[in-house]
């Protein structure tokens, strides 16, 4: 994703390039598909010419669009919540290192070095890392699949 590439960036920046970024892939599937659903015939494509030039969106169709865009939207959350997760790994990896040195100085302090007394913490933990990896597929999925799901219906609508 393109916000990998400036993991230095406040959250807030981020989210307003998030935002940018929805808004722009929304109107390139639009010039994508719009060739495609207007009409080839001269008579109808004049009877379209005001509805295109004037655009009036019903409620429903607003909050359609809302659900990709904005603080506090779906995609706001889903995105939050995949940011979370991958934080969550993050710090599940640096609690399993931590665990593993810990143990190691501790079993060689007593002359045991190949006993594992918190074995079964560090399965635990492996376990949470592989169901937070599966977490963040599943949210990015999501979020994908959102994006699609909202941009073709509301093109297949003729919302946009």
């Amino acid at each position: 994703m393109i916000l990998q590439l400036f993991p230095q960036l406040p959250r807030w920046a981020r989210t307003i390039m998030l935002k940018l970024i929805s808004k722009h892939l929304v109107l390139l599937a639009l010039a994508t598909v719009a060739p495609v659903l207007l009409p080839q015939a001269p008579g109808n494509a004049d009877q379209l010419r005001p509805a295109i030039e004037n655009p009036k969106f019903n409620r429903e169709q607003f909050m359609m669009m809302n659900l990709t865009r904005g603080h506090d939207s779906t995609g706001f959350y889903l995105i939050t919540s995949l940011n979370r997760t991958k934080e969550m790994i993050r710090d599940l990896e640096k609690s399993l290192n931590q665990l593993d040195q810990v143990e190691k100085a501790y079993t060689r302090s007593r002359g045991r070095p190949d006993d594992h007394p918190l074995q079964s913490t560090a399965d635990r933990i492996k376990q949470a890392q592989l169901r937070a990896g599966q977490l963040e597929l599943e949210l990015r999925e999501a979020f994908h699949d959102l994006k699609s799901s909202v941009t073709q219906t509301l093109a297949v609508e003729g919302g946009l």
